[in-house]
């Protein structure tokens, strides 16, 4: 999972990421767009020839999905505060058999689902449906216990603060997190990860983690029907601890990464962990063990390994 990546979906159009402004919110807000590439446009090295890479097939946009004005952000869980400004995504993945993106964001990790016009169409007719027999307060309230808005978070982790208030005594658990992606069984590098061995799970490294960087793997509460498990009011999404972690500091092997990194399951079970500012990889198992490593000869330019600056 590299750091603001595009990613190809399999219908062959791309995701990314990119910005935007409002006037009413400052800062630069975060959308998703899916494009679908026009190679006539493209010359022979790769490049836009005429500026023109394709064209916007879908579009989801944070600024569509924030908590309305003046309520408590602990009543939204499904929705951004914009009191916490403008957060950064610097990494995405889509699963097509949940049809659900994973977006990495400042200290949270979000889930979406990849809506259609006709799940938009559809919640429209029910906003207008209910609003008109139970009025707009009562209609909107009980369209938010039985439908979520296409494009809400259907599952948050990482910072409770964020929907929960500052005053909460729930900890945060993710620090300025990159590489984040679900442990899939059929990777985009064309090799398969056996069962068993965390597919479907959730990895990545904690870069700023308190006790030091660490890779952590978590399990979201995933139910059957592709929807997550909602927490009680009050209360932060689950889970509140790991099924596994390599800590930096306190297992060795590997330099901090205070920004920048990954890491990607191997079909071995092992983890392959790179901390960007260093240009150092390790490959682990899962009792921690070191098996391989390597650091990258050259950084910045620099001749010297691990050099961030000549």
């Amino acid at each position: 999972m590299a750091l603001f990546s595009p990613k190809r979906l399999p219908n062959g159009n791309i995701l990314i990421t990119a910005w935007e402004k409002n006037v009413d919110y400052p800062g630069n807000w975060e959308h998703l767009i899916e494009v679908k590439p026009n190679y006539s446009n493209w010359d022979n090295s790769s490049l836009p020839a005429h500026g023109v890479g394709g064209t916007i097939v879908w579009e989801w946009h944070l600024l569509d999905h924030l908590i309305p004005e003046g309520e408590n952000s602990k009543d939204y869980p499904s929705k951004w505060d914009p009191e916490n400004g403008a957060p950064r995504i610097n990494a995405v993945q889509y699963d097509p058999k949940l049809n659900q993106i994973l977006i990495s964001s400042n200290n949270e990790i979000w889930i979406i689902k990849k809506f259609t016009t006709i799940d938009l169409y559809l919640y429209k007719l029910y906003q207008k449906l209910f609003t008109r027999i139970f009025g707009n307060f009562f209609g909107e309230v009980l369209l938010s216990q039985l439908f979520s808005e296409p494009g809400d978070l259907l599952y948050r982790w990482g910072d409770p603060a964020t929907y929960l208030g500052a005053d909460t005594s729930h900890p945060q658990t993710s620090f300025f997190q990159h590489g984040v992606g679900w442990i899939d069984r059929f990777t985009e590098f064309g090799y398969t990860i056996p069962k068993g061995k965390g597919v479907g799970n959730i990895l990545f490294l904690n870069n700023q983690f308190p006790a030091g960087s660490s890779v952590q793997e978590f399990t979201p509460p995933l139910r059957r029907n592709g929807s997550y498990t909602q927490p009680a009011y009050g209360e932060p999404f689950e889970p509140s601890g790991l099924v596994w972690q390599y800590n930096t500091v306190i297992e060795g092997g590997l330099p901090p990464a205070p920004f920048l990194g990954s890491a990607q399951r191997l079909p071995n079970g092992n983890t392959l962990i790179g901390a960007g500012p260093s240009g150092a990889c390790i490959e682990v198992t899962q009792d921690r063990t070191i098996v391989w490593k390597y650091i990258v000869p050259v950084a910045n330019g620099c001749s010297r390994p691990g050099s961030r600056r000549c």
